[in-house]
């Protein structure tokens, strides 16, 4: 089964009309979106359900919101009524992310076995929900490096991985390299093109040597989960136009 591709909200803002953005992103040809924006907007997931039924585009993934440690009871009761959203929705995956990274200094240990333990109480209620909770390692994140994000997974077994391939790359961890390596967590992809540090459509940055041959590695390992892509959001055209963009350039290499 090939990998299957879907749109990520973000683009269209924390207030975007829902059933207009889905059929934007459904006429683009795209097979599904990653959810962003609050629980508050989106309302109950019997309206999300209905509407995504209504345009044919399930949902692919659920994105949490507060990024905690351990201690912070607050963020960790909001992740895990995004959770449970996600199970109602049928997704396939939970997204979460790490606090902001301090500044001028690398995490200690200590910093990074408290946002372990905030990720595997997560992954225990997405485990017991049939969700996989997915870590998106990011730049300017407490964790962003390989030695950080592997000693983090280490911390927190039931924690699976989302890789952004973009980002892999930015921190100067071959994707391929990383696919290969991390095959057995990966549950969920990210996708994004970048031009010296500048997000743009998928097929127009620079960092990647390939983005075939990432696709090819995806076949490789034998992924067939969600790769959820961004446009750039960083030009000057809109959310539909971008989304149109980038599936028209993964159509041109294949996919």
């Amino acid at each position: 089964m090939p990998v299957q591709l879907a749109y990520n909200t973000l683009e269209w803002g924390p207030t975007p009309n829902i059933k207009s953005m889905l059929a934007e992103i459904k006429a683009a040809g795209w097979d599904g979106w990653e959810v962003r924006q609050s629980l508050d907007w989106l309302g109950s997931a019997g309206r999300i359900n209905d509407l995504a039924a209504e345009v044919d585009l399930p949902v692919a993934a659920v994105c949490g919101q507060r990024w905690g440690m351990s201690d912070d009871w607050p963020a960790l009761e909001l992740n895990k009524r995004r959770i449970e959203f996600a199970s109602d929705v049928n997704a396939d995956a939970f997204v979460i992310m790490a606090p902001k990274r301090p500044p001028n200094r690398t995490p200690t240990r200590d910093e990074i076995i408290s946002f372990a333990g905030f990720a595997e109480e997560l992954s225990a209620v997405g485990e017991d929900l049939g969700v996989p909770v997915t870590f998106h390692f990011h730049t300017g994140q407490l964790v962003q490096a390989e030695d950080e994000v592997k000693l983090t997974l280490d911390l927190a077994p039931r924690l699976q991985l989302c890789v952004d391939l973009s980002h892999a790359q930015l921190m100067e961890w071959d994707p391929i390299r990383c696919l290969r390596e991390m095959n057995e967590r990966v549950a969920y992809l990210h996708l994004q093109d970048y031009k010296g540090w500048r997000y743009v459509n998928l097929g127009d940055g620079d960092i990647f040597q390939s983005i075939p041959a990432l696709f090819e590695t995806m076949e490789e390992i034998g992924f067939e989960g969600w790769l959820t892509c961004h446009g750039g959001h960083e030009t000057d055209q809109t959310a539909s136009e971008r989304a149109i963009a980038c599936r028209k350039y993964l159509r041109e290499i294949g996919h």
